[in-house]
């Protein structure tokens, strides 16, 4: 376990998924300076309740390690930041808001579930017939190829891979970050496609 900076978001992290961020809160600029200053790590946990501005808010127990790979300091004063989600994070306790949210954390891996490559292969499949009525319907959608989603990853990273590109709310997408392992989290994939395609019927109806 360790104490970490903190950044609540109205958005869910997943790790190996990269995320834009401007920072214009003061107490948030000093976060960045002090994680630059340090490992370049903060934890990055979803806002349940309220609001990313000005605190009272209330947060997810479990969040996602970011670290910083690019930042620029913009003419307007704020921060412009790029976050590449690491490892899921479980918060143990909340430690303070002054100057930032500081949390003490553990690691919290995935439940090691054992996938059939088939299994894995039509989860990916549905997804793109997913994206291929979308785009018949008139959604602007990404041009992503199976290799593109599957190639060199391991069951967990493909699991997080989809939950990153599913077009969903943020709740769903904790629901997806919080899943006890790959297994579980592509199961609840599945789920969340039927009721996309479900949606997407009755706009063509």
């Amino acid at each position: 376990m360790e104490d970490q900076p903190m950044f609540p978001l109205e958005s869910v992290l997943f790790p190996g998924q990269t995320l834009p961020l401007r920072i214009f809160e003061e107490r948030y600029k000093k976060l960045v300076i002090d994680s630059l200053a340090r490992s370049g790590v903060f934890g990055i946990v979803l806002i349940e309740k309220g609001r990313e501005v000005g605190g009272g808010d209330v947060r997810s127990s479990i969040g996602c390690s970011a670290e910083i790979i690019d930042h620029q300091e913009l003419q307007d004063g704020t921060i412009s930041l790029t976050v590449a989600g690491r490892h899921r994070i479980a918060i143990e306790q909340w430690l303070t808001d002054a100057p930032y949210p500081i949390a003490t954390v553990r690691t919290w891996p995935d439940e090691i579930q054992e996938i059939k490559q088939s299994k894995a292969e039509k989860s990916v499949d549905y997804f793109l017939s997913f994206l291929e009525r979308a785009k018949t319907v008139g959604y602007t959608v990404p041009r992503l190829s199976k290799d593109e989603i599957m190639v060199g990853l391991d069951d967990t990273e493909l699991s997080f891979r989809l939950s990153a590109l599913i077009p969903v709310g943020p709740f769903d997408n904790q629901m997806l970050l919080a899943a006890s392992g790959p297994s579980q989290r592509l199961d609840l994939v599945d789920e969340l496609v039927t009721g996309l395609i479900e949606l997407l019927t009755d706009i063509e109806d």
